[in-house]
C-alpha cells in the first residue's frame, strides 16, 4: 500500500514537472524542412510523454492479475498503438524508419513481458484485466478526444448556426490537422492580417509542411491566395486555410478607400503650370459594412478577383522592369485620375479655373473638372470590379511660378478699373442725355404756355401783358420743379432760384 502511494506521489510530481516544462518549451518551427521520421517522433513525443503511462502502470504492481513487468509493458505499448492509429487517421505520413522503430520497441517489450510473465507463472489474460486495460487506454483516448474538441475552439470560426454541416466538419478536420502540423515542428505558415499587413505568426514550409496553413484576417479584409506565381482564389474575411504551396498574395481592404494627392502639376490652356490637388473615393464592388459589429464584411468575390488580376497586368506608370512587379488594386484609380486631370485642365485658362461658369447658382470650373475626372475614372474602373463613389479637385489652385499670381492680380486690377471707368462714363452720358431731354421738355412746355398767355392778352396794355406773362412763366417753372419725375434731374438751387424770382416779381407788383 505504501509503495503504491509512493509511486502515485512520484507520478503526480513527475507529470506536473514534465507538463510545466512542455508548456514553457513548445515546438518552435523555423520554416526549415524537417525529415518525416523526425516529425513522426515529434508527434509521438508530444502526445505520449505528458501522460507518463508506463510510470502510472506501477500503481497496479500488486493489484493486477498479470505480472508487474507485463503491466509496465502494456502501459507503454497500448498508448503507442492508440497514437499510431490517430496519426494514420489524420493522414500523416509514417516514415519506414519510424514504423520499424515502433515494431522493434513494441515487439521487444511484448516479448520481454511474455517471458517474464511465463517465468513468474502469472495468470493469463481474462476478464479480470479489463480494469487494467481501461486504466491504460482511457487517459490516452480522452486526451486525443479532448484535442479533437479543443482545437476547433481555438480558431475564431464563424457562427456554427450560419455554416453548413459539411463546412463545420471540414473546419474541425483542418483545425486538428493544424495542431498535428504544429507538433511536428514543420507546419505550413500561420499568418495574421493586422491593419491590412500580413504578419507571419509562425514560420513554416508552405510546400512541404504538415497540415493546412492558416490565415486569420480582420473582418474588413479578404486575401488573395496564390499557388507559386499564379493567383488561385479570393478568400475571407475570417479564418482561411491554405493548401500545398499556397500563400498570401495580397490583402483586399473592403473598406472605402480615400486617396488624396497634392501638388499635381498641370498646364492650363494659356500655358501656365499649376499645382492642383485631386482625390478619389472608391472600393470593391458590393463591399459594405456588416449589420453587426465584428461580423465579416460581405463583398463580391468576382469583383475582388478582377481588381487583383487587373493590378497584376496593369503597366501604367511603370518602367519596363517594373512592369513585371505586381501592384495593389488600391493604387490604380489615382494615376488614372491624375492623367485625366492633366488632359481636362488643358482646355481651361487660369481665369476660367479661378472663376465661375453658368447661370445662377454659379458652378465653379474646378467642380466641372472634378466631375469630368470622376466620371472618367468610374467608367474605367467599373469593368475591373472597383466602384468609384466620389472624388474631385481641391480648391487650392497654386501656380508653380509665384510671379504669375502678382501678374494676374495686376491684370485683374486693370480690368476692374477699366470696368469702373466704363460704368462711370456710361452713367455720365446717361445723365447728360436725360438732362437734355428734360430741358427740351421744359422749353417746349414753356413755349406752349407763353403762346397761350400771349393769345389771351392781346387787348391788354403792354406793361400789364409783360408782367402777367412773367408771373405765368414763374408759375410754370415752379410746377415743373415740383414734378416728381423731373425733380431728381434738376440742379439743387432750382427751387430756391424760382422762389427768389417770385419774391422779386411780387415786390415789383407792389411798387407799381
Amino acid at each position: 500500500m505504501w509503495l503504491r502511494l509512493i509511486f502515485l506521489t512520484v507520478y503526480i510530481a513527475v507529470a506536473v514537472l514534465v507538463q510545466r516544462y512542455l508548456v514553457k518549451h513548445p515546438p518552435e518551427p523555423t520554416g526549415q524542412f524537417v525529415h518525416y521520421a523526425t516529425r513522426n517522433f515529434a508527434v509521438f513525443f508530444w502526445l505520449c510523454v505528458p501522460l507518463l503511462m508506463p510510470i502510472a502502470a506501477f500503481l497496479w504492481m500488486d493489484a493486477s492479475p498479470l505480472g508487474l513487468a507485463y503491466v509496465v509493458v502494456l502501459g507503454f505499448t497500448l498508448p503507442v498503438f492508440v497514437i499510431v492509429v490517430w496519426m494514420r487517421n489524420r493522414g500523416m505520413k509514417l516514415h519506414l524508419f519510424f514504423i520499424l522503430f515502433l515494431v522493434l520497441i513494441i515487439g521487444g517489450t511484448l516479448l520481454i513481458g511474455t517471458v517474464l510473465q511465463f517465468v513468474n507463472n502469472a495468470r493469463a489474460f481474462d476478464l479480470s484485466v479489463l480494469p487494467l486495460l481501461f486504466f491504460i487506454l482511457a487517459p490516452q483516448i480522452f486526451l486525443l478526444q479532448y484535442l479533437k474538441y479543443w482545437a476547433p475552439q481555438v480558431l475564431p470560426y464563424s457562427d456554427p448556426n450560419e455554416m453548413r454541416p459539411d463546412e463545420i466538419r471540414e473546419r474541425k478536420k483542418n483545425a486538428i490537422d493544424i495542431l498535428n502540423g504544429f507538433l511536428t515542428g514543420c507546419p505550413k505558415p500561420f499568418v495574421t492580417i493586422e491593419k491590412g499587413i500580413p504578419v507571419t505568426r509562425m514560420k513554416g514550409n508552405s510546400c512541404l509542411g504538415d497540415g493546412p496553413g492558416l490565415v486569420i484576417t480582420e473582418p474588413n479584409n479578404a486575401v488573395a491566395i496564390r499557388t507559386g506565381a499564379a493567383l488561385k482564389r479570393i478568400s475571407g474575411p475570417g479564418v482561411v486555410f491554405t493548401g500545398v504551396c499556397e500563400g498570401v498574395h495580397a490583402v483586399v481592404d473592403l473598406e472605402k478607400q480615400f486617396r488624396p494627392t497634392k501638388n499635381n502639376e498641370v498646364v492650363t490652356k494659356d500655358g501656365i503650370t499649376l499645382r492642383l490637388p485631386c482625390s478619389s473615393i472608391y472600393g470593391i464592388k458590393g463591399a459594405r459594412g456588416p449589420s453587426k459589429v465584428g461580423d465579416p464584411w460581405p463583398f463580391h468575390q468576382n469583383a475582388a478577383w478582377r481588381a487583383v488580376q487587373a493590378a497584376e497586368v496593369n503597366p501604367q506608370g511603370k518602367t519596363p522592369l517594373e512592369e513585371h512587379e505586381s501592384g495593389s488594386w488600391a493604387d490604380m484609380p489615382v494615376p488614372l485620375a491624375i492623367h485625366k486631370l492633366k488632359q481636362v485642365v488643358q482646355t481651361y485658362t487660369l481665369d476660367e479655373i479661378y472663376g465661375a461658369e453658368g447661370p445662377k447658382p454659379q458652378k465653379l470650373a474646378r467642380q466641372k473638372i472634378g466631375k469630368t475626372v470622376r466620371d472618367y475614372v468610374k467608367s474605367e474602373m467599373d469593368p475591373l470590379g472597383i466602384e468609384v463613389v466620389g472624388g474631385g479637385v481641391g480648391n487650392r489652385v497654386v501656380p508653380v511660378n509665384s510671379e504669375v499670381v502678382e501678374q494676374r492680380v495686376e491684370n485683374w486690377k486693370a480690368i476692374h478699373m477699366q470696368t469702373i471707368v466704363k460704368n462711370e462714363s456710361e452713367r455720365g452720358a446717361e445723365y447728360v442725355r436725360q438732362l437734355g431731354r428734360v430741358r427740351g421738355e421744359v422749353l417746349s412746355e414753356m413755349l406752349t404756355i407763353l403762346k397761350e398767355q400771349s393769345d389771351k392778352l392781346k387787348d391788354a396794355p403792354p406793361e400789364a401783358s409783360a408782367f402777367l406773362v412773367m408771373l405765368r412763366l414763374l408759375e410754370t417753372l415752379e410746377g415743373i420743379a415740383r414734378n416728381p419725375r423731373l425733380e431728381p434731374l434738376l440742379p439743387e438751387r432750382t427751387k430756391a432760384a424760382i422762389e427768389e424770382y417770385q419774391r422779386r416779381a411780387q415786390s415789383t407788383a407792389g411798387g407799381n
